[in-house]
């Protein structure tokens, strides 16, 4: 476990390897910040928990990796994953899913007081 009071920003040049047969914490006060010019690839047996009071910010210049029988991410207010031109953001009241194509595979049961399509 690795608990900072204040905020805690890391820059590594080339890939981020974080491995455990157990399970990781990081509890953050403020912000955190990760920003690996290469790939990020987390690997842990058990539980992993990533808390900050403030902004949480994980950037990867290649590909970001993380392997584990469940994963949940939890924001108050906003959740965002982006990928060039392609966004989903999320928030306590709405789901948006932006893109110049957006693909919805399976079967949907259009039952509402109201459905439109645009």
């Amino acid at each position: 476990t690795v608990t900072v009071t204040g905020s805690r920003t890391e820059t590594a040049g080339a890939a981020k390897a974080v491995l455990s047969s157990g399970g990781r914490a990081v509890t953050i006060g403020a912000g955190l910040s990760h920003k690996v010019a290469g790939a990020i690839l987390t690997k842990i047996s058990e539980d992993r928990a990533d808390s900050s009071a403030g902004d949480f910010l994980e950037v990867a210049g290649g590909a970001q990796i993380i392997k584990a029988v469940n994963v949940v991410f939890e924001a108050e207010t906003l959740l965002s994953v982006v990928m060039g031109a392609s966004t989903i953001t999320l928030t306590p009241a709405s789901v948006s899913i932006a893109g110049t194509k957006i693909t919805i595979d399976g079967e949907c049961d259009e039952v509402a007081v109201l459905v439109t399509d645009n």
